[in-house]
C-alpha cells in the first residue's frame, strides 16, 4: 500500500509527460497525491470496516471518500 502511494506520487509529475529515463529527483516540488491514492486508501480504509455485507460495501466506500 505505502509503495502504491509513494510511487503514485513520484510518478504524479510524468502522469501526462511521459519518462523514459531513470535519471530524476524522486521527490520533486511538482509531485503531489492524486486521485488514486486517495481512491486506493478510501477502499483500504473500507476493507478493514467490511462485516461482509457485500450491498453495504459500496456505501461504506463512498462514504470514505
Amino acid at each position: 500500500m505505502f509503495g502504491a502511494i509513494i510511487g503514485d506520487i513520484v510518478g504524479s509529475r510524468f502522469e501526462f509527460h511521459n519518462n523514459k529515463t531513470k535519471d530524476f529527483r524522486f521527490f520533486h516540488s511538482r509531485c503531489r497525491i492524486t486521485d488514486d491514492s486517495v481512491l486506493s486508501i478510501a477502499v483500504c480504509k473500507s476493507l478493514l470496516q467490511f462485516d461482509g455485507d457485500y450491498e453495504q460495501f459500496e456505501k461504506i466506500v463512498c462514504k470514505n471518500i
